[in-house]
């Protein structure tokens, strides 16, 4: 497995806060399932999956007035997955599915956030909405089945974070 993420961020202070930045993952995984039934040992083949992710994102907030901020992001998504299914490695097996199999399938796409705060002495108040995307992928044996589709999930939060009673009290509200 490696990974590797690339920000950029201005160094000063300012009405405008943004960051830019970029991803890379790449994950290569192998596994075989054995089942000792006594006079044979059945396996459902030697399944790799090699996973290739990159992300572009950025997102920037903006100083409306000294209470009202708004914070807007964005990032646009790729995976891409091939899997490989090979008969089992083990001496004597007997490998169900029929093999070898190979395919390959890629997922995109673009999720957008935003966040309106409202700061108010000790307190803040905000909005948010925000969307999530997790790719698809592959059961095992992945012979005869269509990939897994891909997850997409949209999030709506309402909060509020304030100290009370001279900083005796921290209250913390969150409803999704």
């Amino acid at each position: 497995t490696f990974s590797q993420e690339v920000q950029l961020a201005p160094a000063g202070s300012g009405p405008v806060d943004w960051i830019v930045g970029g991803y890379y993952f790449r994950d290569n995984t192998d596994f075989d399932t054995t089942i000792d039934v006594g006079t044979r040992t059945v396996s459902n083949g030697i399944q790799g999956v090699l996973t290739r992710s990159w992300a572009v994102f950025g997102q920037g907030s903006y100083d409306i007035t000294d209470s009202l901020s708004l914070t807007l992001g964005g990032r646009f998504s790729k995976d891409i997955k091939s899997v490989d299914l090979a008969p089992s490695a083990l001496a004597g097996a007997v490998t169900l599915p029929v093999t070898p199999f190979s395919r390959k399938d890629s997922w995109s796409k673009f999720t957008p956030s935003a966040i309106l705060e409202y700061s108010f002495g000790d307190s803040l108040a905000y909005a948010k909405f925000a969307r999530g995307f997790k790719s698809g992928g592959y059961n095992y044996p992945a012979v005869g089945q269509n990939p897994l589709n891909p997850e997409v999930l949209d999030m709506y939060e309402l909060g509020y974070k304030g100290q009370l009673f001279d900083r005796a009290v921290r209250l913390t509200l969150s409803a999704y």
